[in-house]
């Protein structure tokens, strides 16, 4: 980065630059670690860290902020707000919004699957409930007002959609037996 340096800080095994509009920090060259940037909060929490894209308007002195982007770590509601379970969110504004965008989720990685714009990819390599069988299992009752025929049937759902409950929906959706009860 060309331009001059500010020395924020000194850290412990590093550095803390500022470098025109940017901050970085650097470690010292025998310090073999990745840098990080660490935030948290107290246990109960809801939020861990967020990290957020504003665009700003009045004054340098006291601007106005518009949240356009937002990362974080957060409580992953689908457990109980006393388990510690957590997932990776991310949330982008609308086209000339300048509301606060905690609601309009774009993105979601949690401990049993990856969400974007409200599609979920579940994954089961973990001990506990298997959440595609527990998926496909709604589906079923909520479509078709009965549960998968067997064990069988769902697997066959995992391996030709990839473990995608939306594909599950769509193809039960365009089944025979979901048109002539519908």
């Amino acid at each position: 980065m060309p331009g001059p340096i500010s020395t924020i800080a000194r850290l412990a095994r590093g550095w803390f630059y500022g470098h025109q509009d940017e901050v970085s920090i650097v470690p010292d060259r025998d310090f073999i670690d990745c840098t990080k940037y660490r935030g948290g909060s107290w246990w109960p929490s809801g939020w861990l860290v967020a990290l957020s894209g504003n665009v700003f308007g009045g004054s340098e002195s006291n601007p106005t902020q518009w949240e356009k982007g937002k990362w974080g770590i957060r409580h992953n509601d689908d457990y109980p707000k006393d388990t510690e379970a957590y997932e990776i969110v991310g949330f982008l504004q609308l086209p000339g919004g300048r509301d606060d965008i905690t609601d309009i989720v774009v993105m979601r990685i949690t401990t049993d699957y990856v969400e974007a714009f409200g599609r979920k990819v579940f994954y089961n390599d973990r001990q506990g409930p298997d959440a595609f069988v527990q998926g496909v299992t709604a589906l079923y009752q909520a479509l078709l007002g009965r549960s998968p025929e067997s064990a069988e049937v769902i697997e066959s759902w995992r391996a030709s959609t990839g473990g995608n409950l939306d594909l599950v929906r769509q193809g039960i959706l365009g089944s025979p037996e979901y048109r002539d009860t519908h």
